[in-house]
Order: structure tokens, then sequence, then C-alpha cells
């Protein structure tokens, strides 16, 4: 039990680690790829990273400032806030962040 409390609170310092500006500010965000969209972005997860479990634990964080599309094996597809926007990009469960172009997921 005390270890899934120690999880859940480093979690949540992770993601709160970032926060609020135009730019992330963290050491070193990790770019968003591709040309801004509207659509939202495709957050491509860490070789160990469950997609499923991370986009829940921003749903469980941020609530209306995330809205996830979809989930995959490496992947989930989301519009966010700019306050979620640079909290995944300096979250080092995020492997990849780019901007989600027309067409199906």
């Amino acid at each position: 039990m005390k270890l899934k409390i120690l999880f859940a609170l480093i979690s949540l310092l992770a993601l709160s680690s970032c926060g609020g500006g135009d730019d992330a500010e963290c050491g070193s965000p990790l770019p968003v790829l591709g040309t801004p969209s509207a659509l939202g972005y495709i957050v491509g997860t860490a070789e160990d990273v469950d997609p499923n479990i991370l986009a829940t634990e921003y749903i469980e964080t941020y609530g209306d400032d995330i809205h996830v599309f979809t989930t995959a094996s490496t992947f989930f597809a989301a519009e966010v806030t700019q306050r979620v926007l640079d909290a995944l990009r300096c979250d080092n469960r995020v492997a990849r962040i780019e901007y989600r172009s027309q067409g199906p997921i």
C-alpha cells in the first residue's frame, strides 16, 4: 500500500514539474513535431510505458484540460491545453509528440 502511495506521489510530481507558460519550463522539453494543427496531438510513449495508463493519469490530474480520442499500443491521441502540453513535453515517459494531421489515426 505504501508503495502505491509513493508511486502516485512521484507520478503527480512528474506531471506537475512543468507548467504554465508559453513553453515548457523543464531542462530539455520535447519538441512538438509536424505542422501546427487544431486537431490535437499524437503522444508517443516510451517503450516500457502503457499509453492507456499514462493517458488515464493525465485525465485524473488535469481533468477537462485533456480529451483523449484514442489509445493504441505505443501512443494516444488527444486534445490538450497548453498547461498539459508543457507537462507532456517534460514527462520522461513520453518519447514523441506530434501535431495530429487530418485523416484517421
